[in-house]
């Protein structure tokens, strides 16, 4: 979905836009700002101006760097440790490695979404312009959720063997064995 550079921007833009709101903010805000809210979006822990200001951006800066080092890991074929129950093509193994690239894509670039909103929102409810979650966390949390199932659906379906793949993969094993005997 994104090569490694792209993925740096995108990382990159978050945490500095959590710097430069808490930047913005840092001289209109209470001394007081929300930073956990209830399910119906009302806050319900407060905790101090300086607390906040740091511990979002913060924040944003080990999802940034969770993101990155993710997405290394998953293109990084010394650390590929996939075992799965019935054997797999090479063509199976690579689709499920994009496969597993893209949800991280997603889920990590809405997680980053998420928490920039919720220092919007937070720095909003604290200075009295709402006094409530928007809906936009909550369609971004809806999409979260139906992209992960569509994405682990479709890696069931890429990891039933398929007549093709079957044989491939039998092949490959009959192939490990024979060469392993020949040493």
């Amino acid at each position: 979905m994104f090569q490694q550079f792209q993925r740096l921007l995108i990382a990159l833009f978050f945490v500095f836009a959590s710097l430069w709101l808490s930047f913005y903010y840092q001289h209109q805000l209470p001394e007081e700002i929300p930073t956990h809210f209830n399910a119906r979006g009302e806050p319900d822990r407060w905790q101090s101006r300086t607390t906040a200001l740091v511990s979002f951006p913060a924040f944003q800066g080990m999802m940034a760097f969770l993101y990155l080092l993710s997405s290394w890991l998953i293109k990084n074929p010394k650390y590929q440790r996939f075992k799965f129950k019935t054997p797999l093509s090479e063509s199976q193994k690579k689709e499920i490695i994009a496969n597993a690239e893209q949800i991280i894509d997603i889920l990590m670039i809405s997680s980053l979404m998420i928490f920039l909103d919720l220092q919007w929102e937070s720095f909003r409810i604290a200075l009295g312009r709402t006094k409530k979650l928007s809906l936009f966390l909550w369609i971004i949390l809806a999409g979260m959720i139906l992209s992960s199932l569509f994405y682990i659906v479709k890696l069931i379906k890429i990891s039933r063997p398929s007549s093709t793949g079957f044989k491939e993969a039998e092949n490959n094993l009959t192939e490990g064995k024979t060469s392993g005997t020949k040493n």
